[in-house]
């Protein structure tokens, strides 16, 4: 049972975490230089990869599958940290720091795949080809263009509660 709590209190806390560093990405001056670097990769309007990012596809897949490893330990150090440090502070209970660290793993893994799939066309069509995954490409998309808004990339219901959500209405639909 308390695996179960530790790792639906994780889930929750997903959002808000996520919206927290990315936010502190595009303030704190030590990592705001190199993560406005992968906002110039990508050209929002026109959905393609700018030269830059087409430059970062033919890097060699070691450094690609390093780069994506780092990504991984960053998330799960962090929320290691952020949530599993205190709950054990809190609880003393093994079963719930796991729950916690094993919610830490899926949601980084969940997090990583769907942002790559919103910048990489046709490497990741089982995302791709779901309802939701438009509007969720769109949502970050937007960010890119303006960074000032939309800084949750999974779970946009923080960016709600933060007042920094915006979506751009749907030309298709007029």
């Amino acid at each position: 049972m308390t695996f179960a709590v530790g790792f639906g209190f994780t889930i929750i806390l997903a959002a808000p975490l996520e919206w927290i560093i990315h936010r502190g990405m595009h303030i704190l001056p030590s990592v705001s230089a190199i993560h406005l670097r992968h906002h110039s990769c990508y050209s929002p309007a026109s959905e393609a990869l700018t030269s830059d990012a087409k430059k970062a596809d033919r890097v060699p897949v070691f450094r690609k599958m390093a780069k994506c490893v780092t990504h991984f330990l960053f998330f799960v150090m962090l929320g290691s940290a952020l949530v599993a440090a205190p709950a054990w502070l809190v609880s003393h209970n093994l079963s719930l720091v796991v729950g916690v660290v094993s919610a830490t793993v899926s949601v980084s893994l969940v997090l990583i795949t769907i942002h790559h799939a919103t910048h990489h066309p046709d490497r990741h069509r089982l995302i791709q080809g779901q309802s939701w995954f438009h509007h969720l490409k769109s949502f970050h998309h937007f960010h890119h263009a303006h960074p000032e808004v939309n800084f949750s990339c999974l779970l946009p219901f923080a960016d709600k509660f933060f007042g920094t959500l915006y979506f751009e209405p749907d030309r298709r639909s007029s």
